[in-house]
């Protein structure tokens, strides 16, 4: 179950220099998602533009390293209330050593209760793509509805095929 709305975690640097206190959530980038950068709602439609976005997908072979085709990576990050706060998610793979939200800030503990932080239950944004609200990537979710699930390594290109796409090879 997802932390209700309005749940503040604290959280600092390792030193204890400074320390944050604030509502987090995940937010997701589906690999080259970010074709959506080029447009705005009004230029092109959800539609269209997944359309372009699965012909990248196929053309690049831009497919998750381990779980091949038809996978999709997502990339995580971790968004604070503070602008300041945006890393990437702690990795669910243990070998994973890039830099994260755990390189530069303590487990996040709730304001109140000090309860640590579980990621799998935090808020996973929303991304939309309308007049008004164009947010990268936004295009998936709204021409087929899909969301990840917090930390969902890979899109399964198979899904879509519940919302009526056809995403098979356009290579």
């Amino acid at each position: 179950m997802t932390y209700p709305a309005g749940t503040r975690w604290r959280y600092g640097t390792p030193r204890g220099s400074s320390e944050k206190i604030g509502e987090l959530e995940l937010v997701w980038e589906l690999h080259g998602d970010p074709i959506s950068d080029d447009y705005l709602p009004d230029e092109i439609s959800a539609d269209e533009l997944l359309e372009q976005w699965l012909t990248w997908v196929w053309q690049k072979k831009a497919f998750h390293p381990k779980l091949g085709v038809p996978h999709v990576p997502i990339e995580w990050f971790v968004h604070g209330e503070s602008a300041a706060t945006f890393e990437g998610a702690p990795p669910i793979d243990p070998l994973d050593r890039d830099d994260h939200f755990g390189t530069f800030y303590t487990h996040p503990t709730e304001e109140h209760a000090g309860e640590a932080l579980n990621w799998l239950r935090l808020p996973v944004r929303d991304k939309l793509w309308r007049p008004g609200r164009a947010d990268k990537g936004g295009f998936i979710q709204e021409a087929t509805g899909f969301k990840p699930s917090a930390l969902q390594p890979a899109l399964d290109l198979r899904l879509l095929g519940a919302a009526g796409v056809d995403w098979g090879d356009r290579s």
